[in-house]
């Protein structure tokens, strides 16, 4: 996770050179715990974190995971799963199933 919390900071203008400077040319994998733990305080706050979902599935996940989750439905929910590395649940699809009856899906 620390390689997403990296890209998202660099993405952000706002602590985008934070973000340089800590990294100093490095990829996530090479900084220390310490430098982790500062890129992830310039993320994680109400600022920034809201908009972190957004941004992986912007990102991260394939033409084919968009057109899946807006066809919705089941197929969609576990395109996405697998787009954000987890497998479906019979707790995770509770949740959706609440979801989703919620908002009348």
């Amino acid at each position: 996770m620390p390689n997403f919390n990296l890209a998202y900071a660099l993405s952000l203008d706002k602590v985008k050179d934070q973000a340089t400077k800590i990294a100093g040319g490095r990829q996530a994998d090479a900084l220390s715990d310490a430098e982790k733990d500062q890129i992830l305080d310039l993320v994680a706050g109400d600022e920034f974190g809201w908009g972190s979902a957004a941004w992986f599935y912007n990102t991260e996940c394939k033409d084919d995971v968009h057109k899946a989750v807006q066809a919705g439905g089941r197929t969609g929910w576990e395109a996405y799963l697998g787009c954000v590395g987890v497998s479906s649940s019979a707790e995770r699809d509770a949740y959706w199933e609440r979801a989703t009856a919620a908002f009348g899906l």
